[in-house]
């Protein structure tokens, strides 16, 4: 699979692009592997000659899924099929925001988004459960691989649930990087914690509330005015989002200690009647892509960002 396996130095710079390349021949196989078995052909009809197909992100344009992750694969699937199938990416929740992104693909109103199952647990619970498991530890590419494993190989009712429910294929799954505490106070013990309002969903709110914080459920990009008019004293995520997102604006306290990881999210989360659609060296050209997405992002976007943040 030389298209999934390939480094790129624009996505993760001339220092990092070689980084956990065994494992990740590991985990692309799988996930391409896994993939091609849960999503097979069901007998609808095939692609029309050309595709224009929409991608709408409710992360802000700047934010690196969709400044670097997405671009290039989407640029790939568009030279693969020589051109007969075109992504457009339309990002700042244009389209829908992150909580019904889930109806918005199963309604055709656009044919991709980023999927974080606790988002929509009346959805997809089963995927919501998985995303509410804390990982410990800071290996993001072991965790995204294992994320990716489980989901496609070990949970039947994960995949159901997306068919059934949004009528979607959970494509190119990722962890989430070690959280971190971006706070507007300083916080140096645990008691400093207590009574604070931190924005923290899925496997971390029962760890907060453990020392004595108030856990926020708001989604990402909600956060930021959060922060600015105080509604939320902390935000727990990963350090690229204090310059994707905005977060260091006003969260001028890092707690540098990590607090587990969470996933797997889907940034390419295609509704299934596009999918089915297409001839099928198209699905193998998407499948391959979605491979390579989950190992740009979770490399260039989760360590290297990270690390510059």
């Amino acid at each position: 699979m030389p298209g999934a396996l390939a480094t790129d130095k624009t996505a993760f710079g001339e220092d990092g692009r070689m980084m956990h390349r065994a494992r990740w021949r590991w985990g692309c196989a799988v996930l391409a592997a896994a993939i091609g078995l849960a999503t097979g052909a069901e007998g609808l009809p095939r692609a029309a000659a050309q595709q224009e197909l929409l991608y709408g992100s409710w992360l802000p344009a700047m934010e690196g899924l969709n400044s670097r992750s997405l671009p290039l694969i989407f640029k790939q699937i568009e030279d693969e099929t020589k051109g007969a199938i075109k992504w457009k990416l339309v990002a700042g929740g244009q389209i829908a925001d992150a909580k019904t992104t889930f109806s918005a693909v199963r309604d055709g109103l656009m044919q991709a988004g980023l999927g974080i199952p606790v988002y929509a647990p009346n959805l997809v619970p089963s995927n919501a459960l998985l995303f509410s498991t804390l990982i410990p530890g800071e290996d993001v590419v072991a965790t995204t691989g294992a994320g990716s494993e489980v989901l496609l190989l070990q949970c039947p009712s994960c995949l159901e649930e997306y068919k059934r429910t949004t009528n979607a294929i959970p494509l190119g799954a990722t962890a989430v990087a070690a959280s971190v505490l971006m706070c507007t106070k300083p916080v140096r013990t645990v008691q400093d914690l207590k009574g604070k309002r931190v924005r923290i969903v899925g496997a971390g709110v029962e760890l907060i509330k453990l020392a004595g914080a108030i856990p926020i459920g708001v989604t990402l990009t909600e956060t930021v005015g959060l922060l600015q008019r105080g509604g939320v004293d902390c935000a727990n995520g990963a350090p690229d989002w204090l310059k994707s997102l905005g977060y260091g604006e006003f969260t001028k306290y890092v707690v540098d200690y990590p607090l587990g990881m969470i996933g797997p999210s889907h940034p390419l989360m295609i509704s299934r009647d596009a999918f089915h659609k297409m001839k099928p060296e198209q699905k193998v050209v998407h499948l391959r892509a979605s491979a390579r997405l989950a190992a740009v992002h979770t490399i260039g976007n989760f360590i290297l960002k990270n690390e510059e943040s």
